[in-house]
């Protein structure tokens, strides 16, 4: 049973999201159900999953650099009865396996989790072919199919877990590398489609997902004292926290490594445009990307150009909402 004290939450975030999730998250689950299985497009050692227990190799299988071959192979194994998790690159395991993940996931409700890595601006610095500013929006758009953006490795983990739980089709985002900051510090609860609420605030509610991101707004609304929920899952929608804060609060504002079309910011305006007010919630604010082509410098450098820093949320958020506290 894996214990999420404060040694394995810093320990996590050292060795980097995509370890964490193969060596403790994926390595649990393997320990625990024989039926569970790996399969990787070649991205076995930048995630660890060579240091995986002798005994759990046996399960464990590399196709190459053939994502959608892997994906035609855990979907036989899913039909025989077989809980798969694919791991590759979060542009390669959406939109290259498009066809796959819409049909054999989507459609079939296989039993496929498929972990998607260096999603955002991770991997920009390799080109456009490496970044992943709309997956979301393709995936939530995929019927059947839970989507979750952890914010930190611990997150990463506890979201293994929990979709292991489930007999149906999941992915999992992961941005980042390694030496990511630490949102959860010590144990906490994850439930697959409720948000988590960090801080209680007033007049702002930020509404952050993914890693990096949520300690970047977690900051953001310390200065403001603002409301901030960590929205790990993106499907299904906690519906029910957004209509709260929507009652409560003057303005809503969401933060995201991804295109403000199709990801979070969409998911809140999709679903505060379908109820109606009693209280006083007014305006949203989307804070990502924009629907155009960008530079591929490296991923700092565009968390920063893009506004997803503490700093830059806060200059957005007194934008539009002068009266913003701090």
């Amino acid at each position: 049973m894996i214990s999420f004290d404060s040694k394995n939450i810093r320990t996590w975030g050292l060795l980097g999201i995509g370890p964490s999730v193969i060596l403790a998250g994926v390595a649990e689950v393997m320990r625990n159900n024989p039926n569970a299985f790996l399969i990787t497009a070649d991205l076995g050692r930048p995630n660890g999953v060579h240091k995986l227990p002798e005994e759990l190799k046996d399960r464990v299988f590399n196709v190459g650099i053939a994502e959608q071959n892997m994906m035609g192979v855990a979907s036989g194994m899913a039909m025989e009865g077989k809980q798969v998790f694919a791991l590759s690159y979060a542009p390669f395991i959406t939109y290259r396996c498009a066809d796959q993940f819409r049909h054999l996931m989507g459609n079939m409700k296989l039993n496929i989790k498929a972990i998607g890595t260096a999603a955002g601006f991770t991997g920009c610095s390799g080109g456009a072919s490496l970044t992943a500013l709309s997956d979301v929006g393709f995936a939530r758009s995929v019927p059947n199919v839970t989507v979750i953006s952890p914010a930190d490795c611990a997150e990463a983990v506890k979201a293994v877990l929990a979709v292991s739980e489930n007999d149906g089709p999941a992915y999992i985002r992961l941005c980042g590398y390694y030496r990511l900051p630490m949102v959860y510090k010590s144990d906490f609860d994850f439930t697959i489609g409720k948000a988590n609420v960090l801080r209680e605030g007033s007049g702002v509610a930020i509404l952050a997902t993914g890693a990096n991101i949520v300690g970047e707004a977690l900051k953001a609304g310390e200065e403001l004292d603002a409301t901030v929920a960590d929205v790990h899952t993106l499907s299904p929608f906690d519906g029910e926290l957004i209509g709260r804060l929507a009652e409560t609060h003057r303005l809503i504002v969401t933060v995201e490594e991804h295109n403000i079309i199709g990801g979070l910011g969409s998911a809140v305006a999709e679903y505060i445009s379908s109820i109606t007010y009693r209280g006083g919630g007014e305006s949203l604010l989307r804070i990502g990307t924009i629907n155009e082509a960008l530079p591929h410098v490296n991923r700092t450098h565009m968390l920063e150009k893009c506004g997803l820093t503490a700093p830059g949320i806060i200059s957005r958020i007194r934008e539009v909402y002068p009266d913003s506290c701090g």
